[in-house]
């Protein structure tokens, strides 16, 4: 597969990634499980442009589109070898991590996503137009996901009744054991296109990379939770034990 073009609207988002699940699909890569979360995400917010439910549909195609192209070229440098930023490297190299159960590779995937790319990208959308009504359809973003979360922790459940269990007894696995909620990290992401709309331009590199270094961070208390988990976490695993492309269909 050739490494996937930015794309121009939301239509070419979802044949981006279209291109990335069947790539994934194909080669038994597990980056493939948040390739086809997003699509699922970005089908859905596309559904909802065409219902009224955003002040200003077309702004928020340019952000859903500014916003995905970040993850499209993230993964357009992976796979060439080169070096993307430090929060989707820290992703990316989870993918032969035998490891980590499916909710681990997605919770990779929306941390760098969310917290690094959504805080950069609404600042570059707010710097052109008025922040409420900016912050009203970004308020609309969490509702989809919001709608979609308890779909997603159910295709994610099917492969282990045990998570399921898990998430019952303990509160969501996410929050309190993995350390990424995604209510939370919205909010961060709003905080940081605040900060980043205030900056003079030629210091936000340095916000930038700042914000990078923290959900790098971020990444590898995902990948390596306490360790009173360990027993847990490896029953889940050997629970998900079918072929990546299997795993990939639930989600997609």
């Amino acid at each position: 597969m050739a490494s996937p073009a930015p794309a121009s609207d939301i239509d070419g988002v979802v044949r981006a990634l279209d291109g990335i699940v069947d790539d994934c699909r194909v080669r038994h890569c597990r980056l493939g499980l948040f390739a086809a979360l997003y699509r699922r995400v970005t089908v859905e917010v596309k559904g909802r442009m065409g219902k009224g439910q955003f002040v200003d549909a077309e702004r928020m195609e340019r952000l859903d589109t500014r916003f995905a192209n970040r993850y499209l070229e993230a993964y357009a440098r992976h796979r060439s070898g080169e070096a993307p930023t430090r929060a989707w490297a820290a992703a990316f190299e989870a993918r032969e991590d035998d490891r980590l159960v499916v909710l681990q590779h997605l919770l990779l995937g929306m941390n760098a996503h969310i917290l690094l790319d959504l805080g950069v990208t609404t600042a570059e959308i707010a710097r052109r137009h008025d922040t409420d009504g900016l912050k009203h359809d970004f308020d609309a973003i969490n509702r989809v996901l919001a709608d979609l979360v308890d779909e997603i922790q159910e295709e994610v459940g099917r492969t282990s009744g045990l998570l399921r269990t898990l998430d019952r007894l303990g509160g969501r696995l996410d929050e309190r054991v993995l350390g990424f909620g995604l209510a939370t990290a919205r909010r961060r992401a709003w905080r940081h296109a605040l900060a980043l709309r205030a900056m003079p331009g030629p210091l936000q590199p340095r916000l930038v990379d700042r914000i990078d270094v923290r959900v790098e961070r971020t990444a590898r208390g995902i990948r390596r939770p306490p360790f009173r988990l360990d027993a847990a976490l490896g029953r889940i695993r050997e629970a998900e034990r079918e072929p990546v492309g299997d795993l990939i269909d639930r989600l997609a």
